[in-house]
């Protein structure tokens, strides 16, 4: 989908809920909570409401509102914010625009705390620039999510000095002033049609801690423009049955980087479609160590001027299907080492200069490859 498509199917669809929808939509949320939960959250359920916030301030908007309400921000109108602002309770918020003054450091924008918060139709905008002493400490995500059961679509993310969208288990410098408590794990959710620009590490990042798992989310539809470090997704240190379907990056270190570790969690099941890469280093890899990761299927990928498009590493049960590569500037397409059950399908050159060894596979046992195209080769 091309961005001016994004954004008109975007406002489409804020301009197309109305008060009435928006409300049902809410109140069928609130009653399928409460229909598992006791007599209180029943009451709070009922007590939903639709809140217009044009003009107000949006800590104390969230602060008054009662649970599973649907708050209404106007996307015209910028809120500068110097502090966190909160979602501790399940809410639907719709058209938040909100900047972090220049200057303000380890502070994320906005913090999802509680199950059940649908975050939509949005723009968060950071200060990098601006973070010029100490960046390690006083960087900060636009956005954290904390728990579980939630959407996040629809929403724009720059200038982050960090992340523009982080879902950690743990605590962690980058929550700022909330952190959660230790041992909470995040269990299904989806983050899906944002646009990442000028990223300072990922556009999305999913990070599980020794204190707390994550696992079953759905990242979908998300294009990055420009990361010097990083990239468009990332998945570490634990997070387990992930989907990223559907990525984009141009200039970037990479695409997606999953299976990552930092020496402590063991991951399981990542599954990556649709992956674009354009002036990357790679367009998917896995920065890990062998700790017993299992189960990574790589499906539909263009590599376009990267220089080594696949870099898989310490993983058990590897799938990959579908490659294509234009303008390759020599060198390996696919870097594969201590894989086990490793099956490579459908890889193609279609231009650019090939190395002497398209497919390197290094340590590892029970491989398969099938069908490499020097598509070249049939060139006039």
């Amino acid at each position: 989908m091309q961005r001016r498509e994004f954004f008109q199917k975007g406002s489409a669809g804020l301009a197309g809920l109305t008060m009435g929808s928006m409300l049902a939509e809410s109140a069928a949320a609130g009653a399928a909570c409460a229909a598992t939960a006791d007599d209180g959250a029943e009451t709070e359920a009922a007590g939903a409401q639709f809140i217009t916030a044009e003009g107000r301030d949006p800590h104390e908007v969230l602060a008054a509102s009662p649970p599973y309400s649907v708050i209404l921000f106007n996307r015209n109108h910028p809120h500068t914010l110097d502090k966190t602002l909160v979602m501790d309770k399940p809410l639907t918020v719709l058209g938040l625009h909100a900047r972090m003054p220049e200057g303000l450091a380890a502070t994320p924008l906005v913090s999802i705390q509680a199950e059940g918060v649908r975050f939509t139709d949005f723009e968060l905008h950071g200060n990098t620039e601006s973070i010029t002493t100490n960046w390690a400490a006083n960087r900060a995500s636009c956005l954290t999510i904390q728990a579980g059961e939630f959407v996040v679509e629809r929403g724009l993310v720059t200038r982050a000095s960090r992340h523009g969208i982080l879902v950690a288990s743990g605590t962690d410098q980058d929550l700022g002033d909330y952190p959660v408590a230790v041992g909470k794990d995040i269990r299904n959710g989806v983050i899906r049609d944002i646009i990442a620009r000028d990223i300072r590490r990922d556009g999305v990042s999913i990070e599980g801690r020794p204190e707390g798992s994550i696992s079953h989310l759905l990242v979908e539809n998300i294009w990055l423009y420009r990361s010097p470090d990083r990239g468009a997704v990332e998945a570490c240190d634990g997070a387990d049955n992930i989907t990223f379907r559907n990525i984009y990056a141009e200039d970037a270190a990479y695409v997606a980087d999953v299976m990552h570790d930092h020496g402590k969690n063991v991951a399981h099941n990542h599954t990556l479609e649709n992956i674009h890469g354009v002036r990357c280093r790679h367009v998917v890899r896995t920065g890990n160590r062998d700790l017993g990761h299992t189960g990574l299927t790589v499906r539909n990928v263009i590599a376009e001027q990267c220089g080594l498009p696949l870099r898989i590493s310490n993983t058990r049960g590897v799938w990959i299907e579908g490659v294509r590569v234009t303008m390759h500037s020599g060198g390996p397409i696919a870097a594969i080492s201590n894989c086990h059950g490793v099956s490579v399908n459908h890889v193609m050159l279609l231009s650019g200069t090939p190395g002497d060894e398209a497919i390197q596979l290094k340590g590892c046992s029970h491989t398969r490859l099938d069908e490499f195209l020097d598509v070249r080769a049939d060139e006039s």
